[in-house]
C-alpha cells in the first residue's frame, strides 16, 4: 500500500481509498500507520523518512492506494 497527500491521477492502480489517519506506531524501523475508511481499519507500513516527509500524522486526510487482485475486510 502507499499513500499519497492529493488525489492520484493516471495511474495503473485502481484501488484508491480516500483515508483518515487515526494513529502511527514505530515498529522496529519502520511505521505502522493506523487508518479509518468507511468505518473500517487499514494498516499501511512505511517508512519514518515517508512519514516525516509527508507529514503524516493522527488527523491527516490522505488517500491510500492498494495494488492488489483482491481486498478482504
Amino acid at each position: 500500500m502507499s499513500l499519497v497527500l492529493q488525489p492520484p491521477m493516471q495511474t495503473s492502480i485502481r484501488n484508491i481509498l480516500r483515508a483518515k489517519v487515526a494513529n502511527c506506531y514505530d515498529d522496529n524501523g519502520q511505521v505502522e500507520v493506523q487508518l479509518e475508511v468507511g468505518g473500517k481499519t487499514l494498516w499501511a507500513r512505511i517508512s519514518p523518512w515517508a512519514r516525516d516527509e509527508l507529514g503524516i500524522k493522527p488527523g491527516l486526510w490522505l488517500y491510500a492506494q492498494i495494488k492488489s487482485v483482491s481486498i478482504t475486510a
